[in-house]
This record gives structure tokens, sequence and C-alpha cells, in this order.
């Protein structure tokens, strides 16, 4: 093998460890503070879809998408156009603008790609 990590361990192969790898960072370790990930599938899917009049009215119809960069006006054109044709390059859920607006949140507008 190539690795010499590998070869002072005994009866491992370098295949062993990846399996063990991709089984560990599956494993969900939550702390009493933290949320579930079926608790944040429900967030996700409760996250509004922004509409052109909406951005502008938050003062954010020249702001860009923290994440990705993207102008969010450019980012509701490419939502409209993949929405009319038959099957568009993106799912349905990640196309558009999103926002954190429940009065617990922080209120910040971001792509829903990401």
């Amino acid at each position: 093998m190539d690795n010499p990590d590998f070869d002072r361990r005994p009866h491992s192969t370098e295949d062993d460890y990846d399996v063990i790898g991709r089984l560990a960072s599956q494993l969900q370790f939550t702390s009493p503070n933290q949320i579930t990930p079926s608790q944040i599938r429900t967030l996700i899917t409760a996250l509004p879809r922004l509409t052109e009049a909406q951005i502008i009215s938050l003062g954010h119809q020249d702001s860009v998408c923290p994440i990705c960069l993207t102008p969010f006006l450019a980012l509701l054109a490419e939502e409209e156009t993949a929405l009319a044709m038959d099957s568009p390059a993106h799912p349905v859920e990640e196309l558009g603008v999103t926002r954190l607006a429940e009065t617990w949140q922080c209120g910040h507008a971001f792509c829903r790609r990401e």
C-alpha cells in the first residue's frame, strides 16, 4: 500500500477505514440543545418563497445571495424560467429566494438552493 500508516495496523486495509469513516459521518450525535434531522427538514420546508415584490419591499432589489453571490432578482428570473419548463434543471424546492422570517429568526435572505 502507498500509505505506511495502514501497513502498521494489523489486518486492516484502506477500504476498511473508508467504510468506517463513511459510517461514522452518518451517525447523528446530538446534545440536548440540538435539533433533530426531522426538525431540520420541518424548518427548511417551512421557509417562505419570496416574490419580487417582497424582495423589493425588504430593500434587497440590488442585493445578492450571501452564499452563492447571485443577485436575488436573477434567482427569481431563474425560478420563473424553470417553472415554465416541463423539466427544470434543478428541483423546484431549490429554486428562488427565501428568508428566515419568523420572529425568533434573524431575517437574512438567501437562495433556496443553499
